[in-house]
């Protein structure tokens, strides 16, 4: 078997509501949802996503922070982009690209490195108030971290 570069399996799902959105210049707004959830390397975690969102585009795209906290308070943070899609009325599929930031990650996070992909739903209808979930899968280095080993 061959180490795969210190990478490790990052996935889980979560849970939670749109909390505000701010009005920017038309067509932007800025969004934030608040969430938990289960994640592998997190445990149980809180989450916070806050979006500058531009709905002037096709799909109509934002770019923004995903910021996991884990029960202990280490806390692995993520810029990411993305785009949405109606899936049904009032329904919307959010689909967001993220890269962690070793920067701004702490605690066992601090200095990892890595990716991943969140697929999750919102409810356009209610909006603000309204539920989100979802699942992300990607990978990521922690320094110290034993590699993941691949055939």
């Amino acid at each position: 078997a061959a180490a795969a570069a210190g990478l490790l399996p990052f996935k889980g799902t979560l849970e939670g509501r749109h909390i505000s959105r701010t009005p920017l210049a038309p067509p932007f707004v800025v969004d934030r949802f608040e969430a938990e959830g289960r994640a592998t390397l997190l445990g149980q975690f809180e989450l916070v996503i806050e979006a500058t969102v531009n709905f002037g585009a096709r799909p109509v795209t934002g770019t923004g922070t995903y910021t996991f906290t884990a029960a202990n308070g280490d806390r692995l943070v993520a810029d990411q982009t993305g785009f949405s899609a109606l899936v049904e009325p009032g329904i919307v599929l959010i689909t967001e690209h993220a890269v962690i930031d070793p920067g701004r990650s702490t605690g066992r996070f601090a200095g990892g490195t890595g990716t991943f992909t969140v697929g999750r739903f919102a409810d356009a209808a209610t909006g603000v108030g309204g539920l989100t979930l979802g699942t992300f899968e990607g990978t990521i280095s922690i320094p110290g971290s034993p590699p993941l080993l691949t055939d």
